[in-house]
């Protein structure tokens, strides 16, 4: 017996070391991990999830009662983890072992669709949103004002979305959108025209945005609000690339085997013509689209490039209608459908740009203003609201 219970707290006492070494070995690796972290520098862009990363927020008041900066906080936190990249994969090879059909916010769908998981939007800022655009139209009463909240693809395709997968209600918050701007912007519901079209293909399997086809549902919905002509027989499809994989596949690691195809749509009258230039740098080109990015990892900045503060574009149209468009990356396949219809188009991505919002209003005449989003990137959006508060 006493050899038995020698033995036992032998065995015990060799336990507990390891038990003590590994949780010591543990512990220098989390340290190690949040030094990295801590003192590499922010990382502003991933390449392989194509998308920009959260750096360290601005702390405000407001912030903190919203819960926006605590959101953003924990963002910053993951987004600038170190080796983070080798922990997604491992996560997505994690996720695909025990066949879990979300990761990284995406849902594996049925088709061969990935669909992004949306959040719920933040209400303080969507608040603000509302508080100045409004603001912004009543400065400018005599200007058309519209707006489109793009559906994403889990709100139209929802019988794609793998059973029991909760969703973010998107009609009822666009409903909230459309009430709150009153009389001072139309808001025009596009979802509408999109379900009616859903058999077709009018979002990308791998990525978040709708499909040159879909923009162009989207736009003919808005044609009689805007006072627009729209038919598709005015316009070209022109494929550019049939291997495209979008920020969906990239952030989620599922449907490496599958890619999309990408169109481009040109206006057949060819006595349309356009110069489009990029601001602040004042590069300039006869085209919007850059087959340059098509040899890129994120080919769907074959549209305008990619992100820009503010561009320019002159068309030869004789109209006299000049459009302020207000957007995010939603609006870059949308644009070349406006662009018959309007002498001028100057179109703003309020997160990166530095212009004031009522010195373009002033200085370009503009006649009309879009605001054009994605509606999960609305719901999470904060720049807008500062770059017309900062206008003032």
């Amino acid at each position: 017996m006493a050899d038995t219970a020698g033995y036992a707290r032998r065995t015990g006492g060799r336990k507990l070391k390891y038990y003590k070494l590994a949780g010591l070995v543990l512990a220098v690796i989390v340290i190690l991990i949040a030094a990295a972290s801590l003192f590499g520098g922010d990382r502003q862009y991933s390449d392989g999830e194509m998308r920009a990363l959260q750096t360290f927020p601005k702390i405000t008041i407001d912030g903190f009662l919203s819960g926006q900066t605590g959101q953003e906080i924990s963002a910053y936190a993951s987004d600038q983890l170190a080796g983070r990249d080798s922990w997604i994969g491992l996560r997505t090879f994690v996720s695909q072992f025990f066949g879990q059909s979300v990761t990284a916010g995406v849902y594996r769908g049925t088709g061969g669709y990935l669909l992004p998981a949306v959040k719920e939007p933040y209400r303080g800022n969507t608040d603000r949103q509302m508080e100045e655009i409004t603001a912004f139209a009543d400065r400018y009463p005599s200007v058309n004002q519209y707006m489109i909240l793009a559906p994403t693809s889990t709100n139209v395709l929802y019988e794609k979305l793998p059973d029991g997968a909760p969703s973010f209600d998107e009609g009822t918050y666009r409903e909230e959108i459309a009430s709150a701007l009153g009389g001072s912007v139309d808001f025009i519901d596009v979802r509408k025209a999109l379900l009616t079209h859903r058999t077709e293909y009018i979002y990308y399997k791998t990525d978040d945005h709708w499909t040159g086809l879909g923009a162009y549902y989207a736009f003919k919905e808005a044609s009689d609000t805007m006072q627009l002509s729209a038919s598709l027989d005015n316009f070209e499809a022109m494929p550019v690339t049939n291997d495209f994989q979008g920020t969906l596949q990239a952030a989620s690691g599922y449907g490496s085997s599958t890619f999309d195809q990408i169109n481009v749509y040109f206006y057949r009258d060819s006595t349309l013509k356009t110069v489009t230039e990029y601001l602040p740098d004042g590069s300039r080109s006869a085209s919007m689209f850059d087959s340059g990015a098509l040899s890129k990892r994120n080919k769907y900045e074959v549209f305008f490039g990619g992100k820009n503060p503010l561009i320019h574009i002159e068309t030869s149209a004789d109209t006299g209608r000049r459009l302020l468009v207000f957007m995010d990356s939603e609006g870059s396949c949308f644009i070349p459908f406006l662009t018959p219809y309007f002498s001028e188009i100057m179109a703003v991505d309020p997160t990166c740009c530095q212009e004031d919002a009522d010195r373009l209003m002033s200085e370009e005449e503009i006649t009309d203003v879009l605001y054009l989003y994605d509606t999960a990137s609305f719901s999470q959006d904060t720049a807008l609201a500062d770059f017309l508060e900062n206008g003032k």
